[in-house]
Parts: C-alpha cells; structure tokens; sequence
C-alpha cells in the first residue's frame, strides 16, 4: 500500500465527500457565472475539505475552456493539475504563517495584475483567522472595487475572527463534520483501491476516532 495515495488532496469535485450541499451551491455559483463574488470564504471545522474545494474552485475559475468547472483540457487546467504553484495566476496563502500586513500588501501588488494564462487571478488564503487587522484593511480595497482581475478565497475554521467588513463583501459557505456511514464508505473505498486488507470493526473505529474529520480519519488509515 502507498499512503500517499490514501492521504494525498483530492484532485476533482467528485471526490470531496460529505459536503454535498456546500458543493451544490458552489457549483451553481460557477455554472451561473453573473453573481460570481470577488471574495468567498469556505469554513467550518478542521479537515473537512475546505482547503480542497479551494483547489478545485481556482481552478474552474483559471479556465479558459468552455466547462464552468473546470474543463481539464485548456492550458491553464493543464498546467494548475500538473503543479498549481507553478500556475503563474494562483496563488496559496497560509495565513498563519503570512498574518502581517507587508505579505498582504506584497499579493496585492500581484492582484492588480491582469492574468497571463487563466481566465483570472485567484489567491487562496487558508487559516484566514490568523490575518490581523492591519491586514484585513488591506484585502479589503480590492474586494470593494471593480475591474480588480483577482477572486479570493477565504478557508477558516473560525468565521468569527473573520471582520464584519470582509464577510459582507463575500459570500460565505458552511462546511460540516462528515457524517460517520460517509467516513465508514470512504475508508472501505480506499481500502479497497490500495488493496489494505481491512477489518470493518477497525475501520468504524477509525471513524469514529476522526469525529467527522476526514483529514483525521486519511491519516489514522
């Protein structure tokens, strides 16, 4: 068995499991296209599939192809599956290690620019609750004005922490603990594709240790 393929991000909209009404709105978001927001924050709790949707989010809206999705086929989705840091229109944030205002100022110099490959800029910004205030001011100009070539968005376990100002100009979807039967089919499935023998009793304790959080329950796999 290879870990890396049980724990490794998943790469498209089908395999984010347990978020289905999170990925409905998203998708229907995409496929209408007109009420698209500059910002979008994703929270809930840790694990969850957050960070993941983000990546398939930056990519259907990098595309250039016909496929609100993401069409897999056209340069930018070429390039974002083969290396998404190596797309020169996205960019990934950890804001826990990135809280200050310079490394805020230094993306926005880069979101004033128009795209080279994808159809926008999209920056990413994963554990938002840990931006200061100083910060927030910062991200909040481009989210007010238009023609700004950029869409951010926003993961966070803490959308309290998240400033009134930010979270009016965005729109905002939910994500919750998974359910246990969805942990259980998802380790079974898994299981199965890397040939681990398996005994079910382990795998619902294993489901039952992760508390909803699929990123838990990859790693106790």
């Amino acid at each position: 068995m290879d870990a890396l393929s049980i724990t490794t991000r998943p790469k498209t909209w089908d395999e984010i499991v347990g978020q289905d009404r999170a990925l409905r709105v998203l998708r229907g978001i995409l496929r209408n296209g007109k009420f698209l927001p500059r910002g979008i924050i994703l929270e809930g709790p840790h694990g969850v599939g957050k960070t993941s949707t983000s990546y398939d989010l930056a990519k259907a809206m990098l595309c250039t192809g016909s496929d609100p999705l993401g069409c897999g086929k056209c340069p930018s989705c070429l390039v974002f599956d083969e290396h998404p840091d190596a797309h020169p229109d996205f960019r990934e944030l950890d804001a826990a290690s990135h809280s200050g205002v310079d490394a805020a100022r230094k993306l926005m110099e880069e979101a004033h620019e128009f795209p080279s490959l994808g159809k926008t800029r999209v920056t990413v910004i994963d554990e938002v609750q840990r931006l200061s205030r100083d910060a927030w001011d910062v991200y909040l100009k481009p989210l007010e004005r238009r023609g700004v070539p950029c869409v951010f968005i926003f993961a966070t376990t803490d959308a309290a922490k998240i400033p009134g100002t930010i979270k009016s100009r965005c729109g905002t979807i939910r994500y919750a603990r998974v359910a246990f039967d969805v942990v259980v089919g998802l380790l079974v499935s898994l299981a199965v594709k890397t040939d681990l023998d398996y005994e079910m009793d382990g795998l619902r304790l294993i489901a039952r240790m992760s508390k909803g959080h699929i990123r838990d329950a990859l790693v106790l796999l």
